[in-house]
C-alpha cells in the first residue's frame, strides 16, 4: 500500500503520481507546474488500479483557505470534482482496504510523489473565476 503508484488525469492532461520514497530535495529548486480551469468545470482525478486496493480516498485541498474543499471515496480508479472556488488546489490520493486501512497520501504538489512528463515535479490546479456568459446585444 505505501508504494502506491497512481496516475492523475486533470483538466484533460496526464500527470503521474508516484511514491518514490523520501527524496532529499531543496524546495528552492522546485517549480510547480500549474494547470488551469474555471470554477464550475469538472476535474477528473484518475489513477492506475493497484492489487489489494478496495477503495480510494481522494481530497482536493485549497491552499488559499487551508482546507479540504472537495473529498470523496470511490471503488473505481477515478473520481470527478467540480472546482467550486477560484484558487489553487492540491490533490491527495490514498489507497485503502479493510485489512490494512489506508496508505499515506500521494500528494500532487510534492515531487517525492508527483511527476510531470516522467520527471519528478509537483503540480497544482488553479481554478479561475468562470467567464461571463455570451454577450447579447438586442
Amino acid at each position: 500500500m505505501k508504494n502506491l503508484a497512481s496516475k492523475l488525469l486533470t483538466v484533460g492532461l496526464i500527470v503521474t503520481l508516484l511514491y518514490i520514497g523520501t527524496a532529499a530535495v531543496a524546495w528552492e529548486q522546485i517549480r510547480l507546474v500549474e494547470y488551469f480551469g474555471y470554477t464550475g468545470e469538472s476535474v477528473v482525478v484518475g489513477w492506475d488500479a493497484a492489487a489489494g486496493v478496495e477503495w480510494w480516498e481522494v481530497e482536493g485541498w485549497m491552499k488559499e483557505r487551508d482546507a479540504v474543499i472537495m473529498q470523496g471515496s470511490t471503488p473505481t480508479a477515478q473520481i470527478t470534482f467540480t472546482l467550486p472556488f477560484a484558487g489553487h488546489y492540491v490533490f491527495r490520493v490514498k489507497a485503502c482496504n479493510v485489512a490494512e486501512g489506508c496508505s499515506t497520501s500521494a500528494v500532487s504538489d510534492d515531487p517525492a510523489f508527483a511527476t510531470v512528463s516522467g520527471q519528478p515535479q509537483g503540480w497544482t490546479v488553479y481554478g479561475h473565476i468562470a467567464p461571463p456568459g455570451p454577450v447579447v446585444v438586442e
